[in-house]
């Protein structure tokens, strides 16, 4: 399915940029996978705190109603409860 970008700003931005995953991503990186999942269930409701690219992406976000975010990550589901900001 094609989407029309055209008239649109397309901003692509990784999850630890929007997002400050360092701790995450140290337990991903050297501890077993279901370690990982069993911290992401522990803190699920738990926001995330903002990375340096939040700002730049909530700037965005006021200046630009045809504003079009894409966001790469790895499944986190901490994740989701982050887009109350």
């Amino acid at each position: 399915m094609e989407y029309d970008l055209k008239n649109k700003l397309v901003v692509a931005v990784s999850s630890q940029a929007l997002f400050n995953l360092e701790k995450e991503n140290e337990i991903f990186e050297q501890e077993r996978l279901k370690i990982y999942y069993a911290y992401q269930l522990a803190n699920e409701n738990k926001l995330l705190l903002k990375g340096t690219g939040f700002r730049l992406v909530e700037n965005f976000l006021k200046e630009y109603a045809k504003l079009r975010v894409n966001l790469f990550a790895r499944i986190n589901l901490k994740m989701y409860n982050g887009f109350s900001y």
